[in-house]
């Protein structure tokens, strides 16, 4: 039987996406026999640790979270790493590890390279230099040389989306990256076509300025006055207040409604009431979000960043990054043709059935195998 460490500093409620893949990864990892996994991730409160299935132990760290539990701050990440180190240096003397899973390069990579035990990295997102503008002298200066040394000492190194690899390969093109995309557990959604009178348009996405909400807003308040369409807004982030006064500044607010954060279970109601699903990010590994839409038979209109290559094909539009004319025509388009919304929604069900987590586990799977052989 192979014995796996994972690390990963989010986990479900903690965190976003990296969170929710490593979860429903999980779920289908427990119906397998000839593995056993540890996993270390962060806690939103206390210390606390649990079982999944009869293969599967969950032990979430106390990193001493303050505020926006779906956001993680620079000391977070900082206090994960050494708590994190610690707990699995411990638990490397307790269980002989075949070897380490890393989501994200930083900081799960560099704790498992601290560790000298083959690895392989995850890359999902926030952890590529240059991904994220808040990072960018960090990344010049330091985490880009950092990476490159994490990534050549790993095993294997995995982006999620094609548009990710290319990002990755900017900072190290020695690499041989390979992609394993993202999941969806497409049973949990079904496909409903609405008839609604005005045309509602769906964003589900953390509310910081990296996922081009601004640019959402303006181009949606630049859409011809007369079709009167709706936008909906889910996320909580630390630019929601700023936006809520945006829109009141463009004179849309009375169309737009911001929902905040929704339980996850929640959310399927929700895509299911709307119509087009957009998402103007500046960057993405690939989007739960976008998968989740998808399922439910949403159109998309998404940005040319990671996840767009795999995942539009006749199903929706791709757009540059903060071109408010290009998005505001682009939405038009479907309150001018609605008879599209039906054909490009099928498309998408269609897509996002071939996109399962059950495949993700098991090409990752393969590549544990191809390691510990």
């Amino acid at each position: 039987m192979k014995k796996i460490l994972i690390l990963n500093y989010e986990y479900p409620p903690l965190g976003g996406g990296a969170g929710n893949a490593l979860y429903y990864m999980l779920q289908e990892f427990k119906h397998l026999k000839d593995i056993s996994i540890d996993v270390i991730a962060s806690s939103s409160g206390k210390y606390t640790e649990h079982r999944i299935g009869d293969n599967i132990n969950v032990y979430l760290l106390d990193i001493g979270k303050k505020g926006d539990i779906h956001f993680q701050s620079s000391k977070d990440i900082l206090q994960f790493m050494k708590k994190g180190f610690f707990f699995s240096k411990n638990m490397i003397k307790k269980n002989k590890y075949d070897m380490c899973h890393a989501f994200f390069g930083i900081p799960c990579g560099f704790i498992a390279m601290l560790l000298g035990i083959e690895y392989i990295v995850s890359l999902r997102g926030t952890d590529v230099p240059f991904y994220n503008k808040r990072f960018e002298l960090l990344d010049r200066f330091v985490l880009r040389f950092l990476n490159k040394n994490i990534w050549r000492k790993a095993k294997g190194v995995y982006a999620n989306s094609h548009g990710l690899k290319e990002l990755a390969q900017k900072t190290d093109n020695k690499t041989d990256i390979k992609v394993i995309p993202n999941g969806i557990n497409i049973d949990e959604y079904e496909v409903v076509f609405n008839d609604n009178k005005c045309l509602k348009f769906l964003c589900v996405s953390r509310l910081i300025k990296r996922k081009g909400i601004e640019t959402l807003l303006r181009a949606f308040s630049n859409i011809k006055h007369g079709s009167r369409p709706l936008l909906t807004i889910v996320g909580s982030g630390n630019e929601k207040e700023r936006l809520i006064k945006l829109s009141k500044e463009l004179g849309v607010n009375e169309r737009v409604q911001f929902l905040g954060y929704i339980e996850h279970s929640a959310l399927k109601q929700i895509y299911r009431s709307n119509d087009v699903f957009v998402l103007p990010s500046e960057n993405e590994g690939m989007s739960n979000a976008v998968l989740e839409a998808m399922a439910c038979g949403l159109p998309i209109i998404m940005t040319n960043t990671g996840g767009a290559k795999e995942l539009i094909k006749d199903n929706g539009f791709v757009v540059e990054k903060n071109d408010i004319e290009q998005l505001q025509q682009t939405m038009e388009i479907f309150i001018e043709k609605k008879e599209d919304i039906r054909i490009m929604g099928i498309q998408s069900r269609l897509i996002a059935e071939k996109n399962s987590w059950k495949e993700v586990v098991e090409n990752y799977m393969r590549v544990y195998n191809e390691i510990t052989h």
